[in-house]
């Protein structure tokens, strides 16, 4: 057992006096101290922010932990610590900033710049719809007025009922007086039905005679 660990200081007169404590007891004591210096930092005082670096470049409002304590940048960091770029930074300094800034409104300001920048991109994404909308409808116009006739029947029937090709939808420019009874069934696979209530295409490319020879394309 060592000098020091012979001896303990009285803390009556500050005097050194032998120590008639056994090494175990004294390691035991010792553990425990540096177990609670540990316990003290840096996780308890640091409370979740990061310890300082040399390698990490730091902004305006950055919190470290250094020393013992918090710091806040002031200036923008890179390298060895240099108090001229920080100032002394704890909870209560953050919680009267939170109050400060909900106190003059900032929040309410920064939430209602947060729902317009919001607004403003659902507004983009519907004009963006419109206008791919608007591109869809003129493709079909100009493929219904470059149609040709198969077998005496359009090439492109167009339907504004929703729904896939059957007796029941009955494309706008069939006309039972000259081509007979709708019934569904694609006459040609040279033939295009399309669903303008629901932007979908449909083409035959096999005939059973059938409504489900239709095939939707997109």
């Amino acid at each position: 057992m060592s000098t020091v660990q012979a001896n303990l200081l009285d803390k009556d007169d500050n005097k050194v006096v032998p120590n008639t404590t056994t090494a175990a007891v004294y390691d035991a004591a010792k553990e425990q101290a540096l177990s609670d210096t540990l316990e003290d930092t840096p996780d308890r005082r640091a409370l979740g922010y990061p310890a300082f670096s040399t390698i990490t470049s730091y902004a305006v409002g950055d919190v470290v932990f250094y020393g013992g304590a918090l710091w806040r940048f002031t200036d923008t960091h890179l390298g060895a610590w240099d108090a001229a770029d920080v100032e002394a930074f704890d909870i209560k300094t953050l919680l009267d900033e939170l109050v400060e800034t909900i106190e003059d409104g900032t929040i309410g300001t920064v939430v209602a710049a947060a729902f317009a920048y919001l607004k403003a991109e659902v507004d983009g994404l519907k004009a963006s719809l419109h206008d791919a909308n608007v591109l869809l409808d003129a493709a079909f116009a100009s493929l219904d007025a470059g149609s040709y006739k198969v077998c005496g029947l359009p090439r492109v029937l167009r339907s504004k009922v929703a729904g896939a090709p059957s007796a029941a939808n009955v494309p706008d420019n069939w006309d039972p007086k000259t081509m007979g009874v709708w019934t569904g069934v694609p006459r040609s696979t040279e033939q295009i039905y399309m669903d303008q209530a629901n932007k979908k295409v449909y083409a035959a490319p096999v005939l059973t005679n059938s409504t489900n020879d239709w095939v939707v394309l997109n």
